[in-house]
């Protein structure tokens, strides 16, 4: 029951999620996403090598009965210097790491790629071991990552966005983390649940080799 429960609320957020990406998306300037993602690679990339790179990819972010667990320290660690997009729904930040991403792979450079469990066919974050260069797209549902520079959504949108598009990506994002927070408690219930059961096995299995080594000792006596 909580399994399904928990699925539910999870696949509930990613619907919303997918909402709010299909608002501002149209709200969002490729011109403006085009030019600053040219800008990263320009002050952290090199010129092609000659190859191409490799991708590997794993799930970044993790929901555990405890909340979201990611390698932040490690994230810290493989990177010298980090941009973090705050952006929720990954409408500006999924199309700039994109692109950082596919330059990187053109010039030889082997790149990590972190895609999200709310929706596997995003790219979240990425690193690029060689030049120690990471970005790391940021919303409300995981802790703020420190040490890093910071981006905004909101210059890479549209001079005419309409205030209506803003209200509705704020019930959005309030949505999408109320709906995670269920799906929390749902965990917690089950892992709670895993815990009671194993102790039981624990404390049979105990019982059990209690009774035999007594009949050993009863028959060496």
């Amino acid at each position: 029951k909580e399994e399904k429960r928990c699925a539910g609320f999870i696949s509930a957020a990613k619907s919303i999620t997918d909402d709010c990406r299909r608002i501002e998306s149209p709200a969002l300037s490729s011109t403006k996403m085009n030019r600053f993602a040219f800008r990263l690679w320009k002050n952290h990339g090199t010129p092609p090598r000659g190859r191409i790179g490799r991708e590997k990819k794993y799930f970044a972010d993790i929901l555990t009965e405890n909340g979201y667990d990611f390698a932040f320290q490690k994230f810290s660690d493989m990177c010298k210097s980090i941009t973090v997009i705050k952006d929720f729904s990954a409408a500006a930040s999924s199309p700039v790491t994109e692109k950082i991403r596919l330059y990187a792979l053109s010039c030889g450079f082997d790149v990590i790629s972190f895609v999200d469990f709310l929706d596997v066919q995003t790219v979240r974050h990425i690193i690029i071991p060689e030049l120690g260069y990471g970005i790391y797209c940021e919303n409300s549902l995981r802790a703020p990552f420190e040490g890093a520079k910071y981006i905004r959504k909101s210059r890479f949108l549209k001079e005419e966005y309409s205030e209506s598009c803003k209200n509705r990506a704020v019930f959005c994002k309030k949505a999408c983390a109320e709906l995670v927070n269920e799906a929390l408690k749902s965990l917690k219930i089950i892992e709670n649940h895993k815990n009671s059961l194993q102790n039981l096995f624990i404390s049979a299995t105990n019982e059990k080799s209690f009774l035999i080594n007594s009949i050993i000792c009863i028959y060496n006596n």
